[in-house]
């Protein structure tokens, strides 16, 4: 641990030099750590370090890493498991993307149906990929003597019964979330309680905004670009699931692509 976190400080140590020599060739476009080093002096008074720095980075690095992984891993799944979704994910990037030339950031807000997909993927109730833990201090109306944290049953956050819940226990369910007042815009966060995947409030997840777009990305990239299926032999998924800080699945995903889009599209 204190080789890799050696290795890890020098690379970060890297990262924060380079953008100081270089920040006058982005003005106008400042990036997360621009903006970051821009304000090293907080209105109360308070000043960010290069340590505290380093450890938001640290922070995306380690926490979202494996939570957006796992959550397109769950979603890829459950779309092998509903061919019908995973269709019409394709059909929605044929028509805005086309098949002579890989899927973009910028054509993301064009994909209403993929970022339905991919909030049904993050909603708790399907496989949560999100730490779950609550700092309660009061339980209806009621006030507890000192602050307790709490892991609430994790299927049952953002669980509703009925048609118009969000994802529920069968899977990926895109329709009820694009059914609902805002349909595809649904705020993933912490605006709507009823999905809440980054948290909400003050201790909110930093990195929900890459986040979604990371997951959103990923998937569409993959769903656009090749054709899945099974192994040979190999009639259904393995969908257990294997419990921790993220829920994964105990058996790791395992499929055939074949390429969809014209060749020179991959080059």
């Amino acid at each position: 641990m204190r080789s890799v976190h050696v290795r890890f400080d020098a690379m970060l140590t890297k990262l924060l030099q380079e953008h100081e020599a270089s920040k006058k060739e982005r003005q106008g476009r400042p990036d997360f750590i621009d903006k970051l080093m821009e304000n090293r002096v907080t209105e109360d008074g308070q000043t960010i370090t290069d340590v505290n720095i380093k450890a938001l980075i640290s922070d995306l690095f380690t926490a979202g890493t494996d939570t957006s992984a796992v959550t397109v891993e769950w979603a890829m799944a459950e779309m092998l498991r509903n061919p019908a979704i995973l269709k019409r994910a394709q059909a929605e990037a044929d028509a805005v993307v086309g098949r002579d030339r890989l899927l973009e950031e910028s054509d993301l807000p064009k994909l209403a149906y993929l970022q339905a997909v991919c909030k049904g993927a993050a909603s708790a109730p399907v496989h949560p990929s999100q730490p779950a833990a609550l700092l309660l201090r009061g339980v209806r109306g009621g006030r507890l003597p000192h602050p307790q944290q709490q892991s609430p049953p994790r299927q049952h956050l953002g669980h509703r019964e009925g048609p118009e819940g969000v994802g529920g226990p069968a899977g990926v369910r895109p329709r009820p979330l694009r059914r609902r007042r805002r349909g595809a815009k649904y705020d993933p966060h912490g605006n709507d309680f009823e999905f809440i995947p980054f948290g909400a409030g003050r201790r909110i997840c930093s990195g929900k905004l890459t986040g979604m777009v990371f997951v959103q990305y990923m998937l569409g990239a993959l769903v656009h670009s090749f054709d899945w299926r099974l192994p040979d032999g190999e009639e259904e998924l393995d969908m257990e699931e294997k419990h921790g800080l993220t829920i994964s699945k105990a058996v790791p995903l395992k499929v055939l692509l074949t390429p969809r889009l014209s060749a020179a599209a991959y080059i």
